[in-house]
């Protein structure tokens, strides 16, 4: 049901599919001091190629002790939009908000979660979507595996939840407790966002890309003389 379809997730106003200018503007959209860094990024095979890998946003003091977002970029030959966020929040000692509220917080901001785990000193959160934005809280639903799926650096699995158990599209969270003396406080958040299906099209486009231009590479070398 295309009605049952809520806003594109984000995280801090940035969503999948931005493109670099977008982020920017997001997070100063966002009102918080954020120091931004691009960070270029180079492929193995394309040394004289490189690209804008990402941006990474940090601020300190306020209500954290320390905030960075990561926002990554896909590779040639694609477009260069957003294709993973994550952020990391770590809360100043013994003065972060309860774990509870936190996650509370991110279920208001993104529904309730297909997976949640309570553990005495954490809360591990997972929500999945389907390509047109709609939840899927049903644990039985299941998507077609990519060819190959090694889980992206930086998104949360837990509890037997894998690229599998969705549609592509998932929020993955994290939240620790602040230490055994204070298990109630929150100490950090962990949240990433990235769309699977979409991140392993542009991967396989690139690796295509890197071929051919291996091959071209190798074809302007010539023939050794034998």
């Amino acid at each position: 049901d295309p009605a049952a379809a809520g806003p594109a997730p984000d995280i801090l106003v940035i969503s999948l599919g931005m493109t670099p200018e977008e982020v920017r503007a997001a997070f100063k959209a966002s009102g918080l001091p954020f120091q931004l860094t691009d960070v270029k990024t180079t492929i193995e095979d394309l040394p004289d190629e490189p690209f804008l890998g990402s941006i990474y946003g940090r601020r300190q003091g306020g209500d954290s002790r320390q905030d960075q977002v990561l926002v990554n970029f896909s590779a040639a030959p694609n477009p260069l939009r957003v294709v993973m966020v994550t952020r990391i929040i770590d809360y100043a000692a013994d003065k972060g908000p309860l774990k509870l509220d936190v996650a509370a917080a991110l279920e208001g901001k993104y529904g309730s979660a297909r997976q949640r785990l309570d553990r005495p000193h954490g809360i591990d959160m997972a929500w999945i979507l389907t390509p047109a934005g709609i939840p899927v809280l049903d644990k039985k639903s299941l998507c077609p595996r990519p060819k190959f799926s090694p889980d992206p650096q930086g998104h949360i699995f837990f509890a037997g939840l894998t690229i599998q158990d969705g549609c592509g599209l998932s929020v993955g969270a994290e939240v620790d407790a602040a230490n055994f003396s204070h298990p109630t406080l929150a100490s950090a958040l962990w949240v990433s966002l990235v769309d699977y299906d979409e991140l392993w099209r542009q991967i396989e486009k690139t690796q295509g890309y890197i071929a051919g231009k291996v091959q071209d590479a190798a074809k302007a070398r010539g023939t050794p003389q034998l």
